[in-house]
């Protein structure tokens, strides 16, 4: 491969790792907002109105249990979005550090991040799978350039 594209490849390899795990840490601390929140749930007044002639409303059509749910939900979600951004982080720092991008060890985070991206969306967990699969087929590639030369 070029050495300058190798070079390119790297270097936006560097910030997309960096980029990714920002977004890990991110979604983390999120989470511990979320825990707050579940622990300490914001005072009744927040999910209810109030009215001068003694009704008493639902704005957000949630009881205070309902709203630890959805909080529980979304930070069980964060979780999960948090190991797919460090898993790409990792195939990032991974690139940055090798002399090429097609590696086996490569092919197997994509395969992971893949199946991890199944709950959320199957045609995008599908592209993914078939990135890995590609990626496969350049490591094979790969290692039959290097045995020829």
């Amino acid at each position: 491969m070029n050495a300058k594209k190798t070079e390119k490849i790297r270097n936006i390899s560097k910030i997309l790792h960096i980029f990714a795990n920002i977004g890990g840490v991110i979604l983390i601390a999120g989470i511990g907002v979320i825990v707050f929140f579940i622990i300490n749930p914001p005072p009744e007044f927040y999910l209810n109105l109030n009215f001068p002639d003694g009704t008493v409303k639902q704005p957000l059509g949630i009881t205070l249990g309902q709203f630890r749910f959805l909080l529980s939900i979304t930070a069980f979600v964060c979780g999960y979005m948090s190991v797919m951004y460090f898993a790409a982080g990792s195939i990032f720092r991974q690139i940055s550090r090798d002399n090429t991008p097609f590696s086996m060890e490569r092919v197997k985070n994509l395969k992971f991040i893949a199946i991890l991206a199944i709950a959320f969306n199957v045609a995008f967990a599908a592209v993914l799978y078939c990135l890995a699969l590609i990626f496969e087929y350049g490591v094979e590639l790969q290692q039959q350039s290097d045995e020829t030369l």
